[in-house]
């Protein structure tokens, strides 16, 4: 491997001390996310005007080649990232009904069976179905403020 012993342990050592500061770095990872996107998004068309626009002469091909080359290595970058970020909307939006389900489900396996001569299952966890969709239409909108769905 790589990395030794000693390294290891100074690698481990160093991000149970950055753990104390997760929320920061999360903070300032998705700042510097959307300052990169931002910038990527005003290049494209700056880089595309100088192409088409005239200020590069026809016999000049290889200034047009490197600058299409880079505004299709931005666009790429763009719709990596779209594509990552829809993927993890897509997760997060199924994760969490399906393990607060997962867990209503386990509790009330715990529940005595006097309980249920008076409910039957079926209407408990039909119940417990419709509180976990209703809850999970309002955390898709909170949701939905920050990460925007592509």
């Amino acid at each position: 491997m790589l990395i030794n012993t000693e390294n290891k342990l100074i690698l481990i050592g160093l991000i149970e001390l950055l753990q104390l500061y997760e929320r920061k770095i999360s903070i300032i990872s998705v700042s510097v996310c959307i300052i990169a996107s931002s910038g990527i998004s005003i290049l494209v068309p700056l880089i595309g005007m100088k192409i088409t626009g005239g200020q590069l002469s026809a016999p000049n091909c290889n200034t047009v080649a490197v600058l299409s080359a880079a505004v299709f290595g931005l666009v790429f970058t763009v719709r990596c990232r779209d594509f990552i970020e829809t993927n993890y909307y897509s997760y997060i939006k199924s994760v969490f009904p399906f393990t607060r389900l997962k867990t209503a489900f386990n509790h009330s396996l715990k529940l005595k069976l006097s309980y249920f001569n008076n409910t039957k299952f079926a209407e408990i966890m039909n119940n417990i179905n419709k509180d976990i969709s209703d809850k999970t239409v309002i955390i898709e909108k909170v949701f939905s403020r920050y990460v925007k769905p592509c």
